[in-house]
């Protein structure tokens, strides 16, 4: 419900597999944001469980989602295919069994435009296991260096004493920016994330950070991606 010509600030991209027992909670907690300008991008990634039926009643009831079904293609592929018609200034990654804080949206607004509209809003993550114990990632995040924005500074932190540099979903985006330099996740991969935010820091000038523990990331999941062990890691 935006006014004329008001543009969409967030875009937030979904990909959705097999997820049936956590999916409610992630959209819901979109749906929740106290902010209110922004689309979300669920990509049913060919889905066999309740997932795919789970997307369609949630957009029955927002008119901010827009589902896609595809045949199975992995991560990568689906976060492409969410970049390909995301319409917001900024990029946001969720994935379809974690979950976000209320005020994420807020926050990242505010820190957006006291930066005056950065490539990057580098973040912090929260971890949970069993649904139990929470770690707060990047405790010692120097804020006040990175709201600077000097990129050696910025790079010197994220790379060298960052707990959590890699994950995809700790950096929000500014979507002129992905498709100046037409950045896509490589297909076919596992830690996909590695590549995708290696060339984020490489083509980006301007950054800033924000201090809001706004992402909640399930540890240990059965079926996870990452609880499996195969060549292709």
């Amino acid at each position: 419900n935006l006014g004329e010509g008001q543009m969409l600030r967030f875009s937030i991209i979904v990909p959705v597999y097999n997820v049936e027992n956590y999916l409610q909670q992630c959209v819901q907690s979109i749906l929740d944001q106290t902010f209110n300008n922004y689309e979300l991008i669920l990509v049913d990634d060919g889905s066999t469980d309740m997932s795919g039926n789970i997307c369609d009643e949630f957009a029955n009831l927002s008119s901010k989602i827009n589902v896609i079904h595809q045949e199975n293609n992995g991560l990568s592929v689906a976060r492409n295919v969410g970049l390909a018609i995301a319409r917001g200034e900024y990029i946001v990654f969720v994935d379809g069994d974690d979950y976000i804080e209320k005020y994420a949206l807020e926050n990242f607004h505010n820190d957006i435009n006291a930066a005056h509209n950065p490539d990057i809003l580098i973040t912090r993550l929260k971890q949970v296991y069993d649904g139990m114990h929470v770690q707060y990632m990047d405790a010692e995040m120097p804020i006040k260096t990175i709201q600077t924005g000097n990129k050696d500074n910025v790079i010197r932190w994220v790379f060298n004493q960052s707990n959590d540099t890699w994950p995809a979903v700790k950096y929000i985006v500014r979507r002129e920016f992905i498709n100046k330099y037409r950045l896509q996740f490589a297909a076919g991969f596992y830690h996909e994330d590695i590549d995708w935010t290696s060339r984020l820091f490489l083509y980006s000038n301007s950054f800033t950070c924000s201090d809001y523990y706004w992402y909640v990331h399930r540890k240990g999941r059965k079926g996870s991606i990452t609880t499996q062990k195969d060549v292709k890691r």
